[in-house]
C-alpha cells in the first residue's frame, strides 16, 4: 500500500491529524485552485438514472441495480436478479427511508436524520456519492462555498488527501484524490473497530466502478458496483405500493432474511 494510504488509515484509526504523518496542509491560492479543479469535475443535474451490476464472490448470481434520483428529493434503488426479477429496493423520499424485500414481502421504515447527527442535506449527499463524487457528508461536494469545511494535504507525488474538518462521530473518513481531480479511494472507520475502503475507477466512456471492502470484527465483505454512463433523461421508477401482503419488521429481522 502506498505510504500516503497507510498514513491516512493510521490517522483515522487513532484520531490523529495528517500533520503528525509529515504531510503539509494546502492553504491559500493553491487550495482555491484545487477546489476549482474539483468543482469542474462535478456533474450538474436535476434528474438522473443509473444502471449497474454487482459482483461479489459469495453471490450465486450477478444482480443488477437500477437507480432513479431527483435531486434533493427522492432516490429509488432497485435490486434485481436474472430470472427472478426485482428482489428488493430502497426508497428515500425526503427524510423517510423504506427498505423493501419483495421476495418475502417485508419492509422496514426509518429516517436519514436518525443517522446524520443533525447534518443537513444527507439526501443530496447520498445521491452525489452514488454518482461517484467525493462528498463531504453534511456539507456537499467540493466548491468555493464548502472549502472552509475541507482540508487538503499534499503527498508530494501528485496525489491529494482530503478530509472533512468536522467528521461524524461514528464514521470518520478521508479521500485520496487522483491527479485527474477525481476520487481514487475513500477510507473510513466505522465505530471502534470496523473499516471501509472504496476504490474508484472512471472510464472515458462515462462508466465508473466502485470497489467496496468492508472489514468488521468477525467478517470481511467485498463487492464491486459498476455503473454505466448516467442517463440525465431517465425513465422514473414508480414508488412501490405496500399493500396488506407486506409486513413491517425490525431492522435486525429484515437484514437477517434479505
Amino acid at each position: 500500500m502506498k505510504n500516503y494510504l497507510i498514513a491516512l488509515a493510521i490517522c483515522l484509526f487513532f484520531n490523529l491529524n495528517l500533520y503528525s504523518q509529515g504531510y503539509e496542509e494546502i492553504t491559500g491560492v493553491k487550495k482555491v485552485e484545487i477546489v476549482d479543479s474539483l468543482s469542474k469535475a462535478s456533474i450538474d443535474w436535476t434528474e438522473v438514472g443509473l444502471s449497474g451490476k454487482i459482483r461479489a464472490d459469495k453471490l450465486p448470481v450477478k444482480p443488477t441495480v437500477k437507480v432513479y434520483m431527483k435531486r434533493g428529493e427522492e432516490t429509488i434503488i432497485s435490486l434485481r436478479a436474472p430470472f427472478l426479477g426485482e428482489l428488493g429496493r430502497a426508497e428515500i423520499f425526503g427524510d423517510d427511508v423504506t427498505l423493501i424485500n419483495k421476495h418475502n414481502k417485508t419492509y422496514v421504515k426509518g429516517s436519514l436524520s436518525s443517522l446524520s447527527e443533525g447534518y443537513p442535506n444527507l439526501t443530496e449527499d447520498l445521491q452525489e456519492f452514488l454518482l461517484g463524487e467525493a462528498v463531504i457528508f453534511g456539507v456537499g461536494t467540493v466548491s468555493r462555498s464548502t472549502e472552509k469545511d475541507i482540508s487538503f494535504f499534499d503527498t508530494g507525488d501528485g496525489v491529494l488527501l482530503m478530509r472533512p474538518k468536522r467528521g461524524l462521530s461514528a464514521f470518520d473518513y478521508g479521500y485520496v484524490i487522483g491527479d485527474d481531480y477525481l476520487p481514487a479511494m475513500l477510507i473510513a472507520t466505522i465505530g471502534s473497530s470496523d473499516n471501509l475502503e472504496i476504490g474508484y475507477s472512471f472510464a472515458d466512456s462515462g462508466k465508473y466502478l466502485m470497489e467496496f471492502l468492508y472489514k468488521g470484527k468477525n467478517k470481511t465483505i467485498s463487492a464491486d458496483l459498476e455503473f454505466e454512463d448516467p442517463d440525465f433523461t431517465p425513465r422514473k421508477i414508480e414508488r412501490l405500493e405496500l399493500d396488506k401482503k407486506y409486513r413491517e419488521v425490525t431492522v435486525k429481522e429484515f437484514l437477517s432474511k434479505f
